[in-house]
């Protein structure tokens, strides 16, 4: 054991955890989800000696169709995978650990209705009138018609690149396919928010709704922040509980109160009273964007930088009408 181990038991056990009951062999439980953990079941008919029969098969995550642009191969710097998405049951690939991390933050909003990775190459026009081409990373479709198409990069390396500048410059082409396009760096897409959204991801394969509820009748009187984990150990193995809190936190009826931190090193959280209430239908296209103000919805994430590409052209452009009048 490292002193990084010991502090961390140090910290939780002043918190009051019990973290005996998470390694004691008696409370070892096998985790039945109410789903599949990847892919899903359907009904489909079968024909066989004359006769039509309804059959449950077992339909995989579906691949990307041939010809469509698959990630480049894998080399030393950078990492290529293809992962499952439980919601749209599909592969989502990506190209690098960048987009990886990228791919796990939509895939943990339950607001995303879909994610196509890799979309189209779009050409545009440079300042200086010479043709190019870029490939937005992803496609996002939220549950409220919003479309939004994302640029990954490296913080560091985006005025490098001038993505700002390709953004502004292809985002008239992407009239019916998005809403807008947005740029994430890794300001955002941190290793701590990654590790908080891989588990979610985790906790939605093994989901148990009847898990859930009972959580959800534990927090009901609970006002004010509170320690996750000692929710966690209110249900009858602490790895069902850890799991329901995970799934509500995908719900929105939990809310960290340190969401740019993981969960274990900051596991206070609060009850959203308004989640609590009965789910209503998705809204429509018009109605949220009136609702929201349209394409504005999802400016909460921290480094969508589009309000400060926009004020940036706005400033230059004073600048250089300034210049013009002197």
């Amino acid at each position: 054991m490292d002193v990084r181990k010991v502090l961390r038991f140090k910290k939780d056990m002043g918190q009051g955890l019990g973290w005996q009951a998470f390694y004691d062999p008696q409370l070892n439980v096998e985790l039945m989800g109410d789903q599949v953990p990847s892919g899903r079941f359907e009904i489909v008919k079968v024909s066989n000696a004359g006769r039509t029969e309804e059959v449950e098969t077992w339909v995989p995550p579906v691949l990307k169709a041939p010809g469509t642009h698959m990630p480049p191969k894998r080399n030393v710097f950078n990492v290529r995978a293809f992962i499952p998405d439980i919601g749209t049951n599909t592969q989502i690939g990506n190209s690098s650990f960048l987009e990886l991390k990228c791919a796990m933050h939509f895939m943990a909003n339950r607001r995303v209705a879909s994610i196509v990775d890799q979309h189209s190459t779009y050409e545009y026009m440079d300042k200086s009138g010479e043709l190019h081409t870029h490939r937005i990373d992803f496609l996002i479709g939220f549950d409220c018609g919003v479309n939004l198409a994302v640029a990954v990069k490296a913080e560091d390396r985006v005025e490098a690149t001038g993505l700002d500048e390709i953004a502004k410059c292809v985002r008239p082409q992407l009239r019916g396919v998005a809403d807008d396009i947005i740029i994430l760096t890794d300001a955002l897409l941190t290793d701590d928010r990654a590790w908080n959204n891989q588990s979610i991801i985790r906790a939605r394969k093994v989901r148990s709704e009847a898990d859930c509820e009972t959580l959800r009748t534990i927090i009901r009187d609970i006002h004010g922040s509170f320690n996750a984990y000692e929710i966690a150990l209110r249900l009858p193995s602490v790895a069902e509980g850890e799991i329901a809190v995970w799934c509500l936190l995908y719900d929105g009826v939990l809310k960290m109160v340190h969401p740019d931190r993981k969960l274990c090193d900051a596991p206070f959280v609060f009850v959203d009273r308004a989640a609590l209430k009965p789910r209503q239908p998705a809204p429509t296209r018009s109605s949220a964007q009136n609702a929201c103000g349209g394409q504005r919805a999802y400016q909460s994430y921290a480094s969508l930088r589009l309000e400060a590409l926009r004020t940036r052209e706005a400033a230059r452009t004073a600048e250089r009408s300034a210049t013009v009048a002197i």
